[in-house]
């Protein structure tokens, strides 16, 4: 049975957006770990980490993240040493752009982003949306280049993929696993 990770992004949980959808169809292909993380309006990434690391599972075949999700399990797999076979970025960033200046996670993230994911990710993938308003694109594949991954863009039902419903997103994470 696959392990199954999905972590959401700053301001929402996993009841948000399209992740009831995502975790309902992948719960066909293992067990499906959706937390919420504390304080999601107000994050600290330790806080989030130390909420990833308390699920104690120390591999999974798969872990998506979105947006401030993927700085929270990108220092969670670094910090801990997790296994990961297809790690899936949406909507990630390495660093603030003036937009995202202006969160309340500004300061209570690191971004340096000094991490050690080499050996422990086999495949990892950033899906960036063109349409994105709320992190430049830019800045996911500044992101990608970072790390390593391979980049895929992915059309949205709404910017920054925050539907309820966001068809494309999921039949392309589901066509991947498959």
């Amino acid at each position: 049975m696959k392990n199954i990770l999905l972590v959401h992004g700053f301001n929402t949980d996993s009841q948000s957006l399209y992740f009831p959808e995502l975790r309902a169809k992948l719960q066909e292909q293992g067990n499906v770990f959706s937390p919420n993380l504390p304080y999601p309006k107000n994050p600290n990434q330790d806080d989030w980490i130390a909420a990833l690391n308390r699920l104690g599972v120390d591999g999974f075949d798969l872990i998506f993240a979105h947006s401030l999700g993927c700085k929270a399990v990108l220092e969670y797999i670094s910090k801990y040493k997790v296994r990961v076979g297809l790690l899936i970025l949406e909507g990630g960033f390495n660093s603030l752009d003036k937009q995202l200046q202006t969160r309340p996670y500004k300061n209570t993230f690191d971004w340096k982003y000094e991490l050690k994911i080499d050996g422990l990710v086999e495949q990892v993938l950033c899906i960036i949306d063109k349409k994105d308003d709320k992190v430049d694109p830019k800045l996911s594949r500044s992101l990608a280049n970072l790390i390593n991954a391979d980049v895929e863009y992915v059309e949205s039902s709404v910017p920054n993929f925050r539907s309820s419903s966001e068809v494309e997103l999921i039949k392309y994470i589901i066509n991947l696993i498959e």
